[in-house]
């Protein structure tokens, strides 16, 4: 899920941004005030502060378009790889006579769906490693 926001955030990015940001009116600050003259002091003064902040913000600095590009193909194929490793890994599972700590083959095919290097190589160490062989799990 967390891949997927990323994803979500790059191409949002990649295709002009979305950065909002609230400023009060000034009726809403200078509200308690009664008198009409130092309300309309508090009016100015609040949009001379907050022309000062804008132009006083740093810009955040863009992603460039290659590195855009570069991760909307990267994630395509991160998760076909994992899609791969999952399927196989669930069919490896489901031929197994016994599995490390009972996990049933969905679970290790889902691992291996959501994070292919992580998952691959903790089901390779379970089940093919040295530490398989010695009955651990």
């Amino acid at each position: 899920m967390r891949m997927l926001r990323v994803s979500a955030l790059v191409l949002m990015v990649a295709l002009g941004g979305c950065v909002t940001t609230y400023t009060p009116e000034p009726s809403e600050v200078c509200a308690h005030i009664s008198d009409a003259t130092e309300r309309s002091v508090c009016d100015s003064n609040l949009v001379a502060a907050l022309a000062q902040a804008r132009s006083d913000t740093p810009r955040p600095a863009a992603i460039s378009s290659g590195a855009a590009w570069l991760a909307l193909l990267w994630y395509p194929v991160y998760y076909s790889i994992g899609i791969a490793f999952g399927l196989f890994v669930y069919r490896d599972a489901k031929r197994r006579e016994w599995l490390a700590f009972r996990v049933r083959p969905f679970w290790w095919g889902a691992v291996c769906l959501f994070d292919p290097a992580i998952g691959a190589l903790v089901y390779w160490v379970l089940h093919y490693s040295r530490l398989a062989r010695r009955g651990i799990g």
